[in-house]
């Protein structure tokens, strides 16, 4: 599809193709998302820890998205070095993901998002800021619920509501915690990753 979007010069044609296109990667995605929830389901998503630092994964993310998102202002807010963190690094890249997706999804254009990062003596706590359409106190629990879509978006706002769901299946499995907190505007999201993770231990 992509070659042939290159290629195509009409652009009713190059408009199908680029429609068809969108698709095709909203089924890759669903397909994806319905595995993933078939391991949680199963008790089969396995974790590979490796120690890894967890600023340099923020960094590398908020400007990959935001190569992906140039409509919004992505902003890592994030200071210090030698988070070091033992997890699984691809599955922690796939919760800030689906966070910094949602949180582009659900602001209006020109929005900034905020990432940051702060320690304990015994976790690491990412949050996530959005400026966007928020949620209710009352849903703030529900949204990590498998299918659960925020009863205030709008109809051309696309999703399955399985990406918070697994994020936080990807959380607990860390021995983490993952939460929101509405704001005046927007949303905050959080999660919480202990420094000293045990593969196995949970």
């Amino acid at each position: 599809l992509q070659l042939l979007d290159s290629i195509e010069t009409d652009a009713g044609k190059k408009q199908l193709l680029t429609k068809a296109h969108d698709n095709a990667d909203k089924l890759a995605r669903l397909i994806s998302e319905l595995l993933d929830v078939s391991k949680i389901q199963s008790g089969q998503l396995v974790l590979n820890v490796q120690p890894f630092k967890l600023e340099e994964l923020l960094l590398e993310t908020t400007n990959a998205m935001q190569l992906v998102f140039p409509s919004h202002q992505i902003i890592n807010q994030v200071t210090g070095t030698d988070f070091e963190i033992r997890a699984d690094q691809p599955r922690v890249e796939q919760v800030l993901i689906n966070l910094l997706s949602n949180a582009v999804k659900y602001s209006a254009p020109g929005s900034r998002v905020l990432v940051d990062l702060h320690s304990s003596d015994t976790e690491y706590t990412v949050s996530v800021q959005d400026f966007g359409t928020g949620i209710s106190d009352t849903e703030k629990e529900s949204i990590f619920d498998r299918f659960y879509r925020a009863k205030d978006v709008s109809s051309n706002v696309t999703g399955f509501g399985l990406g918070l769901y697994i994020c936080k299946n990807i959380i607990d499995r860390h021995q983490g915690k993952i939460w929101a907190e509405p704001q005046t505007d927007g949303t905050i999201f959080y999660f919480s990753l202990p420094k000293n993770f045990v593969e196995g231990s949970c």
